[in-house]
Protein backbone atom coordinates (compact mmCIF):
# COMPACT_ATOMS: atom_id res chain seq x y z
CA UNK A 1 0.00 0.00 0.00
CA UNK A 2 1.25 2.94 -0.76
CA UNK A 3 2.14 5.61 1.92
CA UNK A 4 1.60 9.03 3.07
CA UNK A 5 5.16 9.80 2.70
CA UNK A 6 5.29 8.28 -0.62
CA UNK A 7 2.11 10.05 -1.85
CA UNK A 8 3.63 13.03 -0.53
CA UNK A 9 6.79 12.82 -2.51
CA UNK A 10 4.61 12.50 -5.71
CA UNK A 11 3.15 15.61 -5.07
CA UNK A 12 6.13 17.45 -4.99
CA UNK A 13 7.66 15.84 -8.31
CA UNK A 14 4.57 16.88 -9.69
CA UNK A 15 4.90 20.20 -8.96
CA UNK A 16 8.71 20.13 -9.46
CA UNK A 17 7.26 18.56 -12.89
CA UNK A 18 5.60 21.84 -13.57
CA UNK A 19 7.65 24.20 -12.91
CA UNK A 20 9.99 23.18 -14.99
CA UNK A 21 12.30 22.28 -12.21
CA UNK A 22 12.92 18.61 -13.65
CA UNK A 23 13.45 17.19 -16.64
CA UNK A 24 11.20 15.16 -18.24
CA UNK A 25 14.19 12.19 -17.68
CA UNK A 26 14.65 13.18 -14.44
CA UNK A 27 11.03 13.18 -13.44
CA UNK A 28 10.72 10.28 -14.28
CA UNK A 29 13.91 8.71 -12.41
CA UNK A 30 12.38 10.78 -9.02
CA UNK A 31 8.89 8.88 -9.50
CA UNK A 32 10.67 5.32 -9.61
CA UNK A 33 12.07 6.20 -6.67
CA UNK A 34 8.63 5.60 -5.64
CA UNK A 35 7.07 3.39 -8.02
CA UNK A 36 7.35 -0.42 -7.86
CA UNK A 37 5.44 -3.31 -9.40
CA UNK A 38 3.41 -3.53 -6.50
CA UNK A 39 2.50 -0.18 -6.14
CA UNK A 40 1.82 1.07 -9.52
CA UNK A 41 -1.68 0.83 -10.01
CA UNK A 42 -2.14 3.49 -6.57
CA UNK A 43 0.19 5.70 -8.37
CA UNK A 44 -1.02 5.99 -11.73
CA UNK A 45 -4.50 7.73 -10.78
CA UNK A 46 -1.59 10.55 -8.85
CA UNK A 47 -0.07 11.55 -12.52
CA UNK A 48 -1.63 13.22 -15.41
CA UNK A 49 -2.31 10.58 -18.33
CA UNK A 50 0.64 11.20 -20.04
CA UNK A 51 3.33 10.54 -17.41
CA UNK A 52 1.21 7.33 -15.92
CA UNK A 53 2.06 6.03 -19.69
CA UNK A 54 5.03 6.69 -19.55
CA UNK A 55 5.79 5.11 -16.14
CA UNK A 56 4.15 2.15 -17.22
CA UNK A 57 6.49 1.80 -20.06
CA UNK A 58 9.24 2.69 -18.16
CA UNK A 59 9.01 0.04 -15.74
CA UNK A 60 8.27 -2.79 -18.28
CA UNK A 61 11.74 -1.72 -20.35
CA UNK A 62 13.80 -1.02 -17.63
CA UNK A 63 12.64 -3.30 -14.13
CA UNK A 64 14.53 -2.19 -10.81
CA UNK A 65 17.30 -3.80 -10.01
CA UNK A 66 18.23 -6.00 -7.17
CA UNK A 67 19.86 -4.13 -3.92
CA UNK A 68 22.33 -5.81 -1.85
CA UNK A 69 25.38 -4.97 1.27
CA UNK A 70 22.40 -1.94 2.38
CA UNK A 71 22.57 -2.19 5.99
CA UNK A 72 20.84 -1.42 9.25
CA UNK A 73 21.88 2.09 10.74
CA UNK A 74 24.08 2.25 14.09
CA UNK A 75 21.19 3.84 16.50
CA UNK A 76 22.36 7.28 16.50
CA UNK A 77 21.77 7.61 12.91
CA UNK A 78 18.52 5.37 12.92
CA UNK A 79 15.33 5.51 11.14
CA UNK A 80 12.41 3.20 11.55
CA UNK A 81 12.04 2.26 8.20
CA UNK A 82 15.75 1.43 7.80
CA UNK A 83 15.78 -1.34 11.17
CA UNK A 84 14.24 -4.04 8.18
CA UNK A 85 17.70 -4.02 6.87
CA UNK A 86 20.21 -6.59 7.90
CA UNK A 87 23.02 -5.95 10.42
CA UNK A 88 26.23 -6.73 9.26
CA UNK A 89 27.87 -7.83 12.51
CA UNK A 90 25.58 -10.98 12.47
CA UNK A 91 26.45 -11.98 9.07
CA UNK A 92 30.31 -12.77 9.84
CA UNK A 93 31.56 -15.74 8.89
CA UNK A 94 35.28 -16.48 8.45
CA UNK A 95 35.08 -19.32 6.52
CA UNK A 96 32.72 -18.22 3.95
CA UNK A 97 34.00 -18.37 -0.21
CA UNK A 98 37.61 -18.31 1.69
CA UNK A 99 39.21 -19.26 -1.97
CA UNK A 100 36.88 -16.61 -3.84
CA UNK A 101 37.15 -14.04 -1.53
CA UNK A 102 39.72 -11.71 -3.57
CA UNK A 103 37.80 -12.54 -6.21
CA UNK A 104 34.30 -11.17 -5.13
CA UNK A 105 36.02 -8.44 -3.13
CA UNK A 106 37.78 -7.26 -6.37
CA UNK A 107 34.30 -7.56 -8.67
CA UNK A 108 32.72 -5.04 -6.04
CA UNK A 109 35.16 -2.56 -6.08
CA UNK A 110 34.82 -2.55 -10.03
CA UNK A 111 31.03 -2.07 -10.32
CA UNK A 112 30.11 1.04 -12.33
CA UNK A 113 28.74 4.07 -10.71
CA UNK A 114 25.16 3.71 -10.40
CA UNK A 115 24.55 6.88 -8.35
CA UNK A 116 26.23 9.38 -6.39
CA UNK A 117 25.31 10.55 -3.16
CA UNK A 118 25.94 13.62 -1.45
CA UNK A 119 26.97 12.42 2.00
CA UNK A 120 29.63 9.30 2.59
CA UNK A 121 28.87 5.78 4.87
CA UNK A 122 29.93 4.69 7.90
CA UNK A 123 31.05 0.83 8.94
CA UNK A 124 28.57 -0.51 11.04
CA UNK A 125 31.59 -2.33 12.83
CA UNK A 126 33.53 1.17 14.01
CA UNK A 127 36.92 -0.64 12.79
CA UNK A 128 38.69 2.47 12.82
CA UNK A 129 38.12 3.32 8.62
CA UNK A 130 37.81 6.61 7.42
CA UNK A 131 34.20 7.17 6.45
CA UNK A 132 36.17 8.58 3.20
CA UNK A 133 36.98 5.48 2.72
CA UNK A 134 33.87 3.81 2.75
CA UNK A 135 32.65 5.24 -0.42
CA UNK A 136 29.68 7.75 -1.36
CA UNK A 137 28.19 5.65 -4.07
CA UNK A 138 26.07 2.94 -5.36
CA UNK A 139 27.78 0.53 -7.84
CA UNK A 140 26.23 -1.89 -10.40
CA UNK A 141 26.80 -4.63 -12.76
CA UNK A 142 23.89 -4.59 -14.33
CA UNK A 143 21.79 -6.85 -12.30
CA UNK A 144 22.59 -6.06 -9.09
CA UNK A 145 23.24 -2.40 -7.21
CA UNK A 146 25.48 -1.80 -3.80
CA UNK A 147 27.19 0.64 -1.58
CA UNK A 148 30.47 1.37 -2.50
CA UNK A 149 32.05 0.47 1.29
CA UNK A 150 30.30 -3.08 0.66
CA UNK A 151 33.80 -4.47 -0.49
CA UNK A 152 35.13 -2.99 2.68
CA UNK A 153 32.99 -5.49 4.48
CA UNK A 154 33.67 -8.78 3.51
CA UNK A 155 36.97 -8.16 2.71
CA UNK A 156 38.20 -6.95 6.62
CA UNK A 157 34.99 -8.36 8.09
CA UNK A 158 34.21 -11.62 6.69
CA UNK A 159 30.88 -10.89 5.87
CA UNK A 160 28.94 -13.47 3.83
CA UNK A 161 26.91 -12.28 1.21
CA UNK A 162 23.67 -14.32 -0.29
CA UNK A 163 24.70 -17.22 -2.93
CA UNK A 164 22.59 -15.78 -5.51
CA UNK A 165 24.84 -12.97 -5.78
CA UNK A 166 28.17 -15.00 -5.63
CA UNK A 167 26.43 -17.17 -8.24
CA UNK A 168 25.57 -14.23 -11.09
CA UNK A 169 29.08 -12.83 -10.02
CA UNK A 170 30.57 -16.50 -11.32
CA UNK A 171 28.39 -16.58 -14.20
CA UNK A 172 30.41 -12.70 -15.11
CA UNK A 173 33.87 -14.89 -14.80
CA UNK A 174 34.63 -12.32 -12.00
CA UNK A 175 34.31 -9.73 -14.30
CA UNK A 176 32.04 -6.95 -14.43
CA UNK A 177 29.94 -6.55 -17.74
CA UNK A 178 31.11 -3.68 -19.94
CA UNK A 179 27.95 -2.16 -20.59
CA UNK A 180 26.71 -2.16 -17.02
CA UNK A 181 27.62 1.10 -16.86
CA UNK A 182 24.27 1.61 -18.88
CA UNK A 183 21.98 1.01 -16.10
CA UNK A 184 21.73 4.05 -13.46
CA UNK A 185 19.34 5.56 -11.22
CA UNK A 186 17.64 7.99 -13.34
CA UNK A 187 16.23 5.45 -15.46
CA UNK A 188 15.61 2.49 -12.77
CA UNK A 189 14.91 3.82 -9.64
CA UNK A 190 15.93 2.70 -6.00
CA UNK A 191 17.01 -0.54 -6.57
CA UNK A 192 14.80 -3.15 -5.17
CA UNK A 193 15.65 -4.18 -1.12
CA UNK A 194 13.21 -6.91 -0.57
CA UNK A 195 15.17 -9.56 -1.97
CA UNK A 196 18.07 -8.52 0.35
CA UNK A 197 15.83 -7.76 3.21
CA UNK A 198 13.89 -11.45 3.09
CA UNK A 199 17.77 -13.16 3.09
CA UNK A 200 18.77 -10.84 6.16
CA UNK A 201 15.90 -11.77 7.94
CA UNK A 202 16.13 -15.96 7.13
CA UNK A 203 20.11 -15.53 7.77
CA UNK A 204 18.77 -14.14 11.45
CA UNK A 205 16.42 -16.79 11.56
CA UNK A 206 18.86 -19.44 10.74
CA UNK A 207 21.84 -18.19 13.40
CA UNK A 208 18.86 -18.32 16.66
CA UNK A 209 17.86 -21.36 15.66
CA UNK A 210 21.39 -22.52 15.66
CA UNK A 211 22.32 -21.20 19.24
CA UNK A 212 18.47 -22.47 20.60
CA UNK A 213 19.87 -25.96 19.46
CA UNK A 214 23.16 -25.13 21.22
CA UNK A 215 21.79 -24.47 24.12
CA UNK A 216 19.20 -27.53 24.62
CA UNK A 217 20.87 -29.57 27.31
CA UNK A 218 22.04 -32.62 26.42
CA UNK A 219 20.61 -36.31 27.03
Amino acid sequence: MLSVADRQRVAVVLRMYDRRIVTEREVMGLLRDVANGANTSEIQPLLPDDLARRLTDNLARQPALRGVGYWRPIPKYSYPKDDRFPDPTSLVCPNWCEEERSLITAYLRDGRTYNQWRGISYCRFKCGVLDENMGSRCLTDGEWVWPEGLSHYVECHAVRLPDEFVVSMRRNEWQVPLDAGGANREDHGLPETSFWIAWGQSMRSEAAESDTVADRPRE
